[in-house]
Order: structure tokens, then C-alpha cells, then sequence
């Protein structure tokens, strides 16, 4: 057992106890339930060393609710510094679905991508710029020069 965690702890992340208030420790997703994130943005937050420090229990990763309610403000800061998102992301933005996100792709529909290894990334700010001009064809987003 950790030191950072009490016998309290323990039974609190076992289930003895069944109302999610009276939890002390949670896990990865209750975590992202608090704040408000997806589960993906939590664990890039946890990798990147923005949430409070994790207690080990075994093979469990689990924090404290109380630091958890304490660190909206890093998350809101971290959304904010962000530049490429995901195909996933991208789709979140927009409200549609990933299958019809690389439908418009396919077919022309949205702006360059960036490639970055393996990965294909876009621009946050170019994608909100291109959804304000009424989400033009690739080509004809290219050619307003809005498109870097």
C-alpha cells in the first residue's frame, strides 16, 4: 500500500461505501466525470503532468476528489494552449461523427491537415476560422488565403 494512502482510503475505493459524495479517492474516468473532460483529454492532462499527484493503490491510479475539484483552472489553461487537435477532437468540435469528419476530408471538405509522423493533426484556430467562413471546399479555403 502506498503511503499516501489511509486504511479510509482503501475501503472508500473498494466500494464499501456506495455514494460517489462520500468518495475520498476516484479513478482516471470519475476523474474526467469531475472536470468535465473526456477521458483521453484527462489522461493526456495526467501525462503531461497537470493533475495533482496520483496515489498508487496496487495497479490502481487513483487521486483525491478534493484536489481533483482543485485543479479546473489548470485544465482550462491547458485547453487553451492547445493548437492541433485530433481527427477525434476535430469531430467533437464540429458535432458530427469521426466517419462523417473523414467523409468531408476525403471528399475536399475541410482544411489541410498537418502531418506529424504518422498522425494527421489540424489546426485549432484555422478550423474555427474555416467553420466562421461557412466551412468552404479545401480548394476554395486555399484560395481566400484564409488556408495556411
Amino acid at each position: 500500500m502506498n503511503a499516501n494512502a489511509t486504511q479510509d482510503d482503501v475501503m472508500m475505493c473498494s466500494g464499501t461505501d456506495t455514494s460517489d459524495e462520500g468518495k475520498i479517492l476516484v479513478d482516471a474516468r470519475e476523474a474526467a466525470e469531475l472536470l468535465g473532460v473526456s477521458l483521453t483529454t484527462w489522461r493526456s492532462l495526467y501525462r503531461s503532468g497537470k493533475t495533482p499527484k496520483p496515489i498508487r493503490l496496487g495497479r490502481r491510479i487513483l487521486w483525491k476528489r478534493e484536489e481533483i475539484k482543485g485543479c479546473v483552472d489548470k485544465v482550462a489553461k491547458c485547453s487553451e494552449e492547445k493548437i492541433l487537435i485530433s481527427d477525434r477532437e476535430a469531430a467533437e468540435l464540429l458535432g458530427i461523427s469521426r466517419t462523417t469528419w473523414w467523409s468531408l476530408f476525403n471528399s475536399g471538405r475541410t482544411p489541410k491537415e498537418i502531418r506529424l509522423g504518422r498522425r494527421i493533426l489540424w489546426r485549432l484556430e484555422e478550423l474555427k476560422d474555416w467553420v466562421d467562413e461557412g466551412c468552404p471546399s479545401r480548394y476554395n479555403w486555399e484560395w481566400k488565403g484564409a488556408g495556411v
